[in-house]
């Protein structure tokens, strides 16, 4: 036995070597992924299994590899349309891939879509998401995971095992959604309506009774007649009720605001200031050819002298122009280039003004919001003092605060306008405002329009889900009192505003609060159903002599025939006739393809109908003059085919925004957490997203 054992030592000790080195790397290996856990730990329960904290930390250690090590650059078209290289995780490509093909034009969408979605997951999520793939016996094709595990080698580091499970587990879970979102199918049929849907189009011929013509006839009503019309519509939406009349109040807000002006602004920048801002690009003014100026730049030492006054007709190619001093390059830019230069010099002015005025409310609003919330109030009993000498949350702080901000040297004197809405106004209301209601603000790459953020991310009005879920998305949400971010309107002013009040959507406490509205409305429901006897009569008429156009000449009535253009179905505009408004009018547009229906049902040419807009307070007689129809030609089924193909694509993508949602996988897999130690990111004082991902984007 010694013998043996002289004879073998090299080859016994380099096999003992391997396999304390194999056990070391396994301990090293497991501890590391179950560190701060035991393996026995139950972290929940999926119906009457269990989940163990070693399957925690394993899911943790997979996704950190898929969300952090592996990042693979790749060229995407920005805005501009130029192609640029960002960097992606290996666990957002496959979901971009399935994105894209939903909204090919539109692939900075689907890389958000794809960021959204990875940004909701951890560990647990992806636990409970490769549980539900093996359960449903998800395989992926072995030459996927070869392909993408070769195309990852250009990019080493980190635990090979581990990452060659982390990837395969990956893809196991995308292959689970491709087979769940394969299973829904848009038929040939549904391809060719939507196709018919954007070809169709009908002109009318009709006459309009409006409430108002028979407004005179119609007697003051009763109080038990008021009450009677006040408790049937009490409790419905005005702007989504079918009949038009509603008296429930939508969730409606109260803000102040601050405008930081950008005319008043740009007024104070000087020549000087626009050639020293000009000094530090001047290829970037340069780009566009200059124009001859109708008169001469004006002679300033500081600029240099006059340039001859023939100047060349085409111009000067980037080495001539190096050629040149700086001052004769200003004095050759176009004043339309010049312009240029002192509108970005102006629109720097409003934004350092704005980031003015949100450090001060950043400053002062987390000791406002911390004693309101410690003492249970929307305003604390003992409001803390903030740094303007005035409370926090009155209309003061603004005043003091726009006079602060004019004394900054940046400010050049120009003071930020303020303002406090008298009224609680509803999201509708809050868009109508001059200037602020045509604002908004970015989130990502998507416009966040001002009346949706004062309402719709209201913290006054969200449930805790709803709240919880958009601050997973990252998206803004503002609490009463709350500075917002900076909003821009199109002329690129600035405006900075907060709630100060918020009331629930409610209906009216009792028919005193609303009566005028009550009783107008009334009325003018009684005067509808007048025109509606009379559009009646006129149809009944048309019917039996041959069209509208007959019925009024036997009637000898001198009301005027309407001859629209053609439209589409659910079309929010017709040409050649206006209801003077979009929702109303989309609801008539769609309502009146029941005309060409009943041209084919009966093989009536002119079909003739009554429609009611109680929205537009207006009752239609319309009669159907001319439909263009879906053409059929060759390249229809292939028209076919892609519409049915892109159908498919959209309705996997909003799938896919669903299935990997958090909540929805916990739903599914009936899972129930015991704990959950996740460590979140931290937030902003001021709840403000994070820095866009996509940077250079």
């Amino acid at each position: 036995m010694l013998a043996i054992l002289r004879k073998n030592n090299k080859k016994i000790m380099a096999f003992l070597g391997v396999f304390l080195m194999i056990a070391f790397v396994a301990d090293y290996r497991l501890k590391g992924r179950t560190s701060g856990r035991g393996g026995s730990d139950i972290i929940g329960r999926i119906g009457s299994e269990t989940v163990h904290g070693i399957e925690y930390d394993n899911a943790r250690a997979e996704w950190e590899v898929l969300t952090k090590e592996l990042r693979i650059p790749e060229v995407i078209r920005g805005f501009d349309g130029r192609p640029q290289t960002e960097f992606f995780t290996f666990a957002e490509l496959p979901l971009i891939q399935r994105f894209t093909v939903a909204m090919p034009q539109q692939p900075i969408i689907a890389v958000m879509a794809a960021r959204r979605i990875t940004s909701q997951i951890e560990a647990t999520t992806y636990l409970l998401l490769l549980r539900e793939a093996r359960k449903m016996d998800i395989h992926p094709g072995r030459d996927a995971v070869q392909e993408a595990l070769t195309n990852l080698q250009a990019y080493p580091g980190g635990d090979p095992v581990l990452r060659e499970q982390a990837v395969t587990n990956w893809l196991t879970i995308i292959a689970a959604f491709d087979r769940v979102a394969a299973a829904p199918k848009v038929t040939p049929a549904q391809s060719l309506r939507l196709i018919a849907q954007g070809q169709q189009k009908v002109s009318l011929q009709l006459v309009e009774f409006r409430a108002e013509q028979f407004m005179r006839d119609i007697p003051e009503p009763t109080r038990p007649q008021l009450e009677e019309f006040f408790n049937k519509y009490r409790n419905d939406n005005p702007d989504i009720s079918e009949s038009g009349f509603g008296y429930r109040y939508p969730n409606r807000v109260r803000i102040q605001y601050m405008r930081v002006p950008r005319e008043k602004l740009k007024a104070t920048v000087t020549l000087e200031d626009m050639y020293g801002y000009f000094r530090n690009n001047p290829e970037k003014f340069e780009a566009e050819p200059a124009t001859q100026p109708t008169t001469g730049p004006t002679t300033r030492t500081a600029l240099g002298p006059d340039l001859p006054s023939t100047r060349p007709t085409t111009g000067p190619t980037t080495q001539e122009l190096a050629k040149l001093s700086l001052a004769q390059r200003w004095q050759r830019l176009s004043d339309k280039a010049k312009e240029r230069v002192k509108d970005e010099i102006s629109q720097q002015l409003t934004e350092q003004m704005a980031n003015a005025i949100r450090q001060r409310f950043a400053a002062d609003w987390p000791n406002f919001h911390m004693a309101a919330r410690a003492a249970g109030t929307t305003v604390p009993t003992d409001v803390p003092t903030s740094a303007l000498g005035v409370p926090y949350h009155t209309i003061s702080y603004l005043i003091r605060l726009r006079e602060q901000v004019q004394k900054l040297k940046e400010s050049r004197g120009v003071m930020p306008e303020t303002a406090e809405e008298g009224q609680l106004l509803s999201e509708r209301q809050l868009a109508d405002l001059p200037g602020i209601g045509q604002s908004f603000s970015f989130e990502g790459y998507r416009r966040l329009p001002f009346a949706e953020l004062a309402v719709e991310r209201a913290e006054p009005f969200l449930s805790e889900d709803e709240h919880k879920q958009l601050m997973e998305n990252r998206e803004q949400t503002l609490a009463l009192f709350q500075a917002s971010p900076p909003l821009h309107d199109n002329f690129g002013n600035v405006y900075i505003f907060r709630i100060i009040q918020a009331d629930y959507s409610h209906p009216p406490q009792s028919l005193d609060e609303i009566e005028t509205k009550v009783r107008n409305d009334w009325r003018t429901n009684e005067a509808l159903k007048k025109a509606r006897d009379a559009a009646k009569l006129l149809v009944e008429s048309a019917k039996t002599r041959g069209g509208l156009q007959q019925a009024l000449n036997a009637a000898n009535s001198q009301v005027k025939l309407i001859t629209t253009g053609f439209f589409q179905e659910g079309e929010s505009a017709i040409e050649g006739y206006k209801l003077g408004n979009e929702a109303a009018t989309a609801r008539f547009t769609k309502d009146a393809f029941q005309l060409l229906a009943e041209r084919l049902r009966t093989g009536n040419e002119h079909p003739t109908a009554i429609f009611e807009v109680p929205q537009a307070g207006v009752v239609i007689a319309a009669q159907l003059e001319n439909a263009k129809p879906t053409i059929k030609d060759p390249l229809l089924d292939m028209r076919i085919a892609y519409q049915q193909q892109y159908i498919e694509h959209q309705r996997q993508a909003q799938i896919l925004l669903q299935w990997m949602m958090p909540k929805n996988v916990e739903k599914r897999v009936n899972f129930v957490p015991e704990h959950r130690d996740e460590k979140k990111a931290p937030s902003d004082p001021l709840s403000v997203p994070p820095p866009n991902p996509l940077t250079g984007v």
